[in-house]
């Protein structure tokens, strides 16, 4: 009797874990909601109740473009390590899901554990996926994916549906927006030609160096104005961020050898208003002779940081920086309202120019604009290179850089007058090692 017993018990045991091993797959497919939709509300309402004071709207009316924006109730306890899959409602209801590619803890963000007291800042916790059903071999899915950084209750970050592009941002009263953002809306850019005696020096400086570093790794000094670091988020929130979507982009196997690293922060006194606009905050941080500018470069000296990037409110271009940066101009004055155009402006920086066009001048090296394909059944295909206010009509914005040796979506991604990663690959080994 009682081996009969132990018999049922074994049996009884081996089913239990036979039904669980069934439910596993079943159980790691489900997604978690991250937010639920709220009632519409139209643009003129929530630009009224900005103007009534909910200034935290402004972080999605102030950006280019007259966008509607859906207003959400989120749930950040679901932006974990532990969470596999994540679903996400776009306005109009449709549900989309990703799954977790990469998550980074804020314990991991040592500079921003000792930051300044004076910056407004706060280190975030990132959840990086995409929706890798639709791709073959576990590569990323470059049209259909999630970026999230969480502080506390409060996120920030972009969805890409489709090759359309979804900005979150936390606009108060327990609400965050989701926002369609227009790409035709793009303001320019504003990149300044570099002097010769200015690549000259800087090419000196440079070749005095050994260039050994196998995946080269940018070192970078984020500065804050005196405008933007009262804003919320704060400029050195954003600019963070925006490092670390940067670093996904070029982390996902895809043939670029670039990092971004944060080397210091700082809240400088820079001049950042209607007056003093545009370049004149680039000029300012290159010439350094300003006090507040003065103190930026001795802090570039001090933590060897090869670039320094800006983040600036007065601002109505994509960016402002140098074409091709060499060591004495490797500043870029980036624009705190719009966000999304990092990876673009900063393609600049590191080279890349928007487009070849046929009887055009000579370039050295040929191979540094950015791509647009031909039609392939009814739509063109360009790649963050490319001016993305050029990029209307039947062309979706694809967030890869061009190579011609990779097929994307039946198309050839690249040719002779574009492969962005080899121009990145080329320049980070020269922009790594100004310091």
């Amino acid at each position: 009797m009682r081996d009969l017993t132990l018999k049922c018990w074994a049996h009884a045991v081996l089913l239990v874990v036979l039904l669980l091993i069934s439910l596993r797959p079943a159980l790691a497919q489900e997604a978690l909601r991250l937010a639920t939709l709220e009632p519409s509300v139209n643009r003129e309402a929530l630009e009224a109740e900005k103007a009534a004071g909910r200034h935290k709207l402004g972080v999605l009316l102030d950006r280019p473009g007259k966008e509607s924006i859906q207003l959400i109730r989120v749930d950040p306890e679901v932006v974990r390590k532990s969470t596999n899959r994540l679903s996400v409602l776009l306005p109009g209801g449709r549900a989309v899901e990703f799954k977790l590619r990469n998550y980074k803890g804020h314990e991991s963000d040592e500079v921003g554990s000792r930051a300044e007291a004076a910056l407004k800042y706060t280190p975030a916790d990132y959840w990086f996926g995409d929706a890798s059903s639709d791709v073959k071999d576990g590569h990323f899915n470059a049209a259909n994916f999630i970026f999230l950084a969480r502080r506390g209750d409060s996120l920030r970050g972009r969805v890409v549906v489709e090759g359309k592009l979804y900005v979150l941002e936390d606009v108060g009263n327990g609400q965050h927006g989701l926002m369609q953002v227009d790409m035709a809306a793009a303001p320019p850019c504003l990149v300044l030609e570099n002097e010769p005696a200015v690549q000259e020096h800087a090419t000196k400086a440079v070749a005095s160096k050994s260039i050994s570093k196998a995946k080269p790794s940018i070192s970078v000094l984020l500065v804050s104005t005196r405008k933007t670091n009262t804003m919320e988020p704060s400029a050195m929130i954003v600019l963070r961020d925006e490092l670390e979507w940067f670093n996904e982009m070029t982390n996902q196997g895809d043939g670029v050898s670039l990092k971004l690293t944060v080397a210091h922060m700082t809240a400088s006194n820079a001049a950042d208003s209607i007056f003093h606009h545009n370049d004149k905050i680039l000029l300012d941080f290159t010439d350094a002779e300003t006090e507040a500018t003065k103190e930026v470069a001795r802090l570039r000296k001090q933590h060897a940081a090869d670039v320094v990037i800006v983040g600036a409110y007065w601002v109505d271009k994509k960016e402002v920086t140098y074409d091709e940066a060499e060591k004495d101009n490797a500043f870029y004055v980036f624009n705190i309202k719009s966000p999304e155009y990092f990876l673009h402006g900063f393609g600049h920086l590191m080279g890349i120019n928007h487009v070849w066009k046929p009887g055009g001048p000579e370039y050295v090296p040929p191979y540094q604009f950015g791509f647009i394909s031909p039609t392939y059944e009814g739509k063109r295909y360009a790649s963050i290179g490319y001016d993305p206010k050029d990029c209307t009509g039947n062309c979706e914005y694809i967030y890869r850089w061009s190579d011609p040796g990779v097929t994307y979506l039946g198309v050839r991604f690249g040719d002779d007058h574009s492969h962005e990663k080899r121009r990145l690959n080329e320049r980070a080994v020269v922009i790594s090692n100004f310091y």
